[in-house]
């Protein structure tokens, strides 16, 4: 019992996580879509799989344990599979991080290059303003 409060602990902790991933990457949406955008939603959807499906492939593993033994017989046909699903999904979790790591460093390094060009234009835009200001001062006034 102690088990599942941990893991129903785990998961609630996982999922506040991923809902926040979501948020922000929805909200990032309205920037473009990108290469880093794409790549860091294949991420997340990744994440997501390799989160909820344990969780749901062990409650479904538990539900048909505790109907069978109640049954006094022997686990379905299904339980080598839900084992086998449950095995692949944890490898979705690491390639989802791997993946939204790309496209976070992607997309930082987007915003880089606007912030050098954003201080650059700046730059230009000031001394645009001072050769203005040095032009209208330095011609004669009729």
């Amino acid at each position: 019992m102690t088990s599942m409060l941990f893991g129903g602990a785990v998961l609630l902790f996982f999922l506040a996580i991923m809902a926040g991933l979501w948020v922000g990457l929805l909200g990032h949406r309205k920037a473009g879509r990108d290469g880093a955008w794409w790549t860091m939603l294949a991420g997340l959807v990744l994440i997501s799989i390799g989160i909820l499906v344990p969780a749901i492939t062990g409650w479904i593993f538990m539900e048909s344990m505790t109907n069978t033994m109640a049954r006094g017989g022997s686990p379905g046909p299904g339980t080598p599979f839900l084992g086998i699903l449950t095995v692949l999904s944890y490898t979705f979790l690491p390639l989802g991080l791997v993946l939204f790591s790309i496209g976070f460093a992607l997309n930082g390094l987007k915003a880089g290059r606007i912030f050098a060009r954003m201080q650059e234009l700046e730059q230009v835009s000031d001394a645009m303003g001072e050769e203005i200001s040095r032009m209208t001062s330095t011609q004669p006034r009729e």
